[in-house]
């Protein structure tokens, strides 16, 4: 199964009101991170740094610069970039796990309403959670759960089971001006140059 817009889906799902109705224009930000993993086998969680680039019209860049790693999402494709510009292959659960949280920073309830249960809390306008459960197993999560306040994200939970989870709290995220296409994928790869 992969996501898709689907409005009988939507319909049978228990959203209020206030979160089917269209949202105002969406807007580019920046936001830097502090990412938590939580595994059974570890005592203490390993712990990283990073940045999220989100454009509502390009997608979502993940940068990790401990590892000079980036991470390109959009509805149509996920490419991980390393040092160099070096592409490594991803595996297709990681892709879609990957897409359906650029859904949910879309707020495309209706593309993600065929594969996923949703539960909305709060108001879109105010601070609000978001949990999304995946129907089936074609996602490596259990439950992906996004808090914010009003257009901004600011704390993400991924429950992938068996006591693993991934912690990403955001701070403050900050507006980015509009790019072209071009542009947001050279922003990306100037990531991952190599040091002089």
């Amino acid at each position: 199964m992969s996501l898709g817009a689907s409005s009988a889906h939507l319909a049978a799902s228990p959203l209020a009101p206030e979160w089917l109705e269209p949202r105002g224009e969406q807007t580019s930000w920046t936001a830097e991170f502090e990412q938590e993993r939580f595994s059974s086998l570890k005592k203490f969680p390993f712990r990283s740094e990073g940045r999220l680039d989100y454009s509502p019209e390009h997608g979502l860049w993940i940068h990790y610069p401990s590892d000079n790693r980036s991470i390109l999402v959009t509805t149509d494709e996920v490419r991980v970039l390393e040092e160099g510009g070096t592409e490594r292959d991803t595996d297709e659960e990681f892709g879609r796990s990957l897409q359906a949280l650029l859904y949910l920073l879309d707020f495309q309830f209706e593309s993600l309403a065929e594969d996923f249960t949703i539960e909305a809390n709060g108001q879109p306008t105010e601070e609000w959670k978001i949990r999304v459960e995946p129907k089936d197993g074609e996602y490596d999560f259990a439950s992906m759960t996004l808090n914010g306040t009003g257009t901004y994200p600011s704390f993400l939970e991924i429950d992938r089971g068996y006591r693993k989870r991934l912690d990403i709290t955001l701070r403050p995220a900050q507006p980015m001006p509009e790019t072209t296409g071009a542009q947001w994928l050279e922003r990306g790869m100037n990531e991952n140059e190599p040091s002089p």
